[in-house]
C-alpha cells in the first residue's frame, strides 16, 4: 500500500503542468465525440474544423481562459464542470476515483481504505478519510521531489533523473 501512494503521489507531481487546462476546448471535443455512430462523429467533427470552432475554442482557451486559470487558479469553464467517477477493477478488487473538480482534489476509495490527493503550492498532501495528512510532497527548485510521511519524516528522494525516467514510463 505504501509503494501505490508513493506512486500516486509521484504521478500527481510529474503530470503538473503550467499552460492551462484548455477546458473549452475539451469541451468542443467531448461535443463532437459524444455523438451517435461514426458517421454523425465524423461530420461533427469535420464542421467543428471547417467552421473553426476548435480554432476560436483553442484561442480562447490559450488567451483568455488559461490566463484568468493562471492568474486565480480558477478556470471559469472547468467550474461548470461537475465531479467525475472512474471504477478501477482488478480481479476482485476495485477502486473508486473521483476528481473533485470544484478544488482538484481526487479521492481514491476502495474496500479498505478512502484517501484524498490534494494539490497545494509545491506539492501533493494524501489525507486519510478523516482528513489527517499521512503523506506529502514537495517539489524542489533543482527538481528534485521529497515525500514525507505524517511526522514528516522523509520517506523517499527522488532526483530529477529518476522523476523523468517515471514520467516516460507512465505516459506510454
Amino acid at each position: 500500500m505504501k509503494k501505490l501512494i508513493v506512486l500516486l503521489v509521484l504521478v500527481a507531481m510529474v503530470s503538473a503542468g503550467c499552460t492551462g487546462s484548455f477546458m473549452l476546448t475539451k469541451k468542443v471535443y467531448n461535443f463532437h465525440r459524444d455523438q451517435d455512430g461514426k458517421w454523425m462523429d465524423e461530420l461533427f467533427f469535420l464542421g467543428t474544423v471547417i467552421l473553426p470552432v476548435y480554432g476560436l475554442a483553442t484561442l480562447g482557451d490559450a488567451i483568455i481562459f488559461n490566463s484568468i486559470e493562471f492568474w486565480t487558479d480558477e478556470n471559469p469553464i472547468a467550474k461548470a464542470q461537475s465531479d467525475k467517477s472512474i471504477v478501477l477493477e482488478q480481479g476482485d478488487s476495485q477502486a473508486v476515483l473521483t476528481y473533485a473538480s470544484a478544488d482538484g482534489s481526487l479521492r481514491i476509495d476502495s474496500a479498505d481504505t478512502s484517501l484524498t490527493l490534494e494539490r497545494n503550492n509545491n506539492g501533493v498532501a494524501v489525507k486519510d478519510e478523516n482528513g489527517k495528512i499521512i503523506y506529502t510532497s514537495m517539489r524542489h527548485d533543482d527538481g528534485t521531489i521529497t515525500i514525507y510521511n505524517g511526522q514528516n519524516k522523509l520517506v523517499k528522494k527522488i532526483s530529477p533523473d529518476e522523476a523523468t525516467i517515471a514520467k516516460r514510463q507512465l505516459s506510454q
